[in-house]
């Protein structure tokens, strides 16, 4: 089974940790769980727009896991 782990733009001006950090953390932790690799991580550029809140770039990321069918 594919799945596609999308991550909106988490981050805000006193968090800890970015969006890019938060998937990394969740391509480790799917790793580790299932046994498989998954693919690396991809950066999408979101708008842009004083009306869309954000903290620097409103970017998402996004990875691919695919995990073995007989296990679900």
């Amino acid at each position: 089974m594919r799945l596609l782990i999308c991550i909106d733009d988490t981050d805000s001006k006193t968090s800890e940790k970015g969006t890019g950090a938060i998937a990394d953390d969740l391509r480790t932790m799917i790793s580790n769980h299932f046994g498989v690799t998954p693919s690396f991580v991809s950066r999408h550029q979101l708008l842009i727009h004083p009306d869309v809140p954000y903290t620097s770039h409103n970017s998402s990321m996004c990875f691919a896991a695919e995990l073995p069918a007989e296990r679900y």
